[in-house]
């Protein structure tokens, strides 16, 4: 029998908005007449057959998230086995007729044989179509209320009779005529007795935070086909393909020298068994026979004679004795890598080239105190959980047991990019004035504690220029908006003080990319790239409304900021389109010089 042609996953997405537990829509076509359509959960790695995927090498990482290796999604073609696709399973389960409207699931309801297509054992012409409604738990403060990630069908039975009991529920989703909105659809009950008794239900108020108050928790964790008793979380309903549904927890690292370089890589992909080897040796504090390695080195590895016993030894010697323990802290060193910069060199990882202080324009270096065109960078994305409904709940699991997940999935990203560090001095001065704390306060007033930082005035600024640059340079560098990326580096220590932003484009091609971006790095395209921001941030569509916004709508910690001024895509953000505010770079209608680039770019688009 033929097989029918998937749809799939890019393989980027897979370690982000579409990894283990997020839901995606499947289509499988059997030929130009014959297709099926099904709503598909991302399963957990305990379904994954780890043996057959792609190692990735990344030294740091994996020292951080305390895993023994990463590995590369697969990727299927037409001709693979089933071992090459990433497991799946149906959610939500409940589908809807499209030809009579019945509500139900497979195989009770419908049939989907061979993966053909959900069709309805009713009226035997109508497709299944996926249920636009699901319910999850919802974030509490609580630890003792049960663990994040649960998400189970929409209890349509429940919902239909207003919560009494039904001994054989069929249900129908009406339409009614005139309505394009959820109080439009009707959940009604064709059992005899309750259609006798006209039982049915808008959906109209289903999506309302206490619709579903007296309906806990089920614990359900379809990714991990089980369930965790004990969840009293309050649940909520959600469209499926809600953006709230899912919030990956993906941590990122920047190959810099010396792990970037050649020999490092060499050995990290070839030789990780000695490294191994040598790390066990030093936790068990034996001596070490460095000339014995070296020899057995040069006996297996053709590609390692150019390279010096010193140069060897030194590189094993780093590679087992990896320290860094946070992700931040390593941030640090990616800063300071980025400031130094890293010449050309065979087969490097870490291209750039930083601009030198003399050469800085006057004007912009009132604003900008380093230029850094990183001319080749890669990036290696680890998906370690992920939160619903709210982008800062507990992390949810990717495996059923968190100890004895050793691994986790990855990708590696090439690109290149522009690193931009901001006058300090002149920050702080900024920061200072009154006007500009005020400004922020509703914000530094209710934002939690472990997101404090972000509230600063500096961090919502540079935050804020990363996302007017970004959209200044889809236009300029021949790259999309959604192919440009941001990564921040803030520290507010005195000693260790940091605001520097870098904007790159990566693939997953082993090629990158092709220069665009670095060619908008120089002073006078900064300049340039810098006052049309200003231009375009002074007015937006929306304003009035947008630049005098104080308040928070649905906990979106932000001011001046909306989709026609200041957002871009999820994917492209660290921080989920949070911590925005236009006003502190063009001032607001009251207070216009509070902008951090008025008076200085200003001039420059006259």
């Amino acid at each position: 029998m033929a097989k029918p042609q998937m749809s799939q996953i890019p393989l980027h997405q897979l370690i982000g908005h579409y990894g283990v537990g997020s839901i995606y829509e499947l289509r499988s076509h059997w030929n130009e007449r014959q297709s099926g359509l099904h709503s598909v959960m991302v399963a957990g790695l305990d379904f994954w057959d780890s043996e057959n995927l792609d190692l990735i090498h990344d030294p740091i990482l994996e020292q951080i998230l305390n895993v023994s290796a990463l590995y590369s999604p697969p990727l299927a073609t037409e001709h693979d086995e089933p071992h090459a696709a990433v497991p799946v399973v149906r959610f939500p389960k409940w589908l809807v007729c499209d030809h009579c409207q019945r509500l139900g699931r497979v195989p009770e309801q419908f049939n989907d044989e061979n993966f053909s297509g959900p069709r309805c054992l009713a009226c035997h012409h109508g497709r299944g179509m996926p249920a636009r409604l699901v319910v999850a738990c919802q974030p509490q403060d609580d630890p003792d209320l049960g663990q994040a990630g649960h998400i189970d069908d929409f209890p349509w039975a429940y919902w239909a009779h207003h919560g009494r009991p039904c001994d054989n529920p069929q249900l129908q989703l009406r339409v009614l005529p005139g309505t394009s909105s959820l109080r439009g659809l009707i959940v009604a009950c064709l059992n005899p007795a309750c259609k006798e008794q006209q039982v049915e239900r808008s959906l109209g108020d289903a999506l309302r935070p206490e619709a579903l108050s007296h309906w806990h928790c089920s614990g359900k964790r379809p990714w991990l086909d089980d369930d965790e008793r004990g969840c009293s979380r309050p649940v909520r309903a959600l469209f499926r393909h809600a953006s709230n549904v899912y919030f990956p927890d993906v941590v990122s690292a920047v190959s810099i020298p010396p792990f970037s370089t050649e020999l490092y890589q060499l050995l990290q992909r070839r030789d990780a068994r000695i490294i191994r080897r040598i790390r066990r040796d030093r936790e068990r504090n034996r001596t070490i026979d460095w000339d014995r390695i070296v020899e057995e080195l040069r006996d297996e590895e053709r590609w390692i004679h150019p390279f010096k016993d010193t140069q060897i030894i030194a590189a094993l010697t780093a590679l087992s004795d990896i320290n860094d323990n946070s992700v931040d802290d390593y941030r640090t060193k990616e800063r300071a890598a980025l400031l130094a910069g890293y010449p050309e060199s065979p087969r490097a990882l870490f291209v750039a080239d930083s601009l030198p202080e003399e050469e800085m324009p006057q004007r912009l270096g009132m604003v900008v105190s380093h230029i850094v065109q990183v001319k080749r960078l890669r990036e290696v994305r680890v998906l370690r959980g992920f939160r619903r409904i709210m982008p800062h709940d507990k992390s949810a699991p990717l495996a059923r047991s968190r100890g004895d997940t050793k691994w986790l999935p990855a990708v590696e990203m090439h690109g290149e990019g522009i690193y931009l560090e901001w006058n300090r001095q002149a920050l702080e001065e900024w920061a200072g004035q009154s006007t500009v704390e005020e400004r922020v306060s509703p914000v530094a007033t209710v934002v939690e504690e472990h997101l404090r930082d972000r509230a600063h005035p500096v961090a919502m600024l540079i935050h804020t220029l990363s996302h007017l640059l970004i959209k200044q340079l889809a236009l300029d560098s021949g790259y999309g908006l959604g192919a440009l990326r941001e990564r921040l580096y803030l520290r507010s220590e005195t000693d260790n003080w940091a605001a520097g932003v870098l904007i790159y484009t990566a693939s997953t091609a082993s090629g990158g990319t092709l220069g665009g971006l670095v060619r908008q790095g120089t002073p006078e395209r900064i300049s340039r790239l810098l006052a049309s921001a200003y231009d375009d941030a002074r007015w937006c569509s929306s304003d009035p409304l947008c630049i005098e916004h104080r308040e928070f709508v649905d906990r979106e910690q932000n001011l001046a900021a909306c989709h026609a001024c200041c957002l871009i895509s999820e994917t492209a953000c660290e921080w989920s389109n949070q911590f925005l505010d236009r006003a502190l770079v063009v001032g607001d209608l009251k207070n216009p010089g509070m902008g951090f680039l008025t008076g200085r770019f200003d001039s420059e688009i006259r």
